[in-house]
């Protein structure tokens, strides 16, 4: 009786596993740095960005060429102004050398505001492609391939995402 009592239980064992494996969910994973550098949008991106880096940088620059101006003027002439005027030139300076120092942190966070304005509309179309191709396939789960380290039995949904978005997988880039 234990015997058929222990077989009864291993059989239900094996049948609750077989269960459990089948309905465990599909999961895909996507390199999404690989669909950004295919996706015609981020030529235009890119561009964009660069023109507005190139126009800060020039910004910049003209900040930094009229304090090293006045530094050189005040360094010159230092030694004949009187001690109000230097102290007046010297709170200039500092006053100057402190704006464009706000003005550097202020471009980086207006750059950073200004990619991020740029991009989401580019993530959003991955994102409805990924989203479709979910559906579409059953997939239950899709994760980023950039921060997974272990894949296991998930898909890479590399071409079908690019097939959603309208772009042909690149020679060489087939699985």
């Amino acid at each position: 009786m234990k015997k058929s009592l222990l077989l009864s239980f291993t059989m239900l064992l094996c049948i609750y596993c077989a269960n459990v494996n089948a309905q465990s969910p599909k999961m895909g994973y996507l390199a999404v740095e690989r669909v950004l550098v295919l996706m015609p949008e981020m030529d235009a991106v890119r561009s964009e960005l660069q023109d507005f880096q190139t126009k800060i940088n020039s910004q910049i620059q003209a900040k930094y060429e009229t304090f090293q101006t006045k530094l050189a003027d005040y360094q010159t002439l230092a030694e004949d102004l009187d001690q109000e005027t230097r102290l007046q030139r010297e709170k200039e300076l500092q006053d100057l050398d402190r704006d464009l120092q706000k003005y550097r942190a202020d471009a980086q966070q207006a750059a950073a505001q200004k990619e991020n304005k740029l991009m989401e509309p580019v993530y959003q179309r991955i994102q409805e492609a990924i989203d479709a191709v979910a559906k579409e396939q059953g997939y239950q789960q899709v994760f980023r391939a950039e921060t997974m380290l272990y894949i296991g039995n998930a898909e890479d949904i590399f071409e079908p995402v690019l097939g959603k978005l309208g772009i042909e997988v690149p020679a060489g880039e087939e699985k």
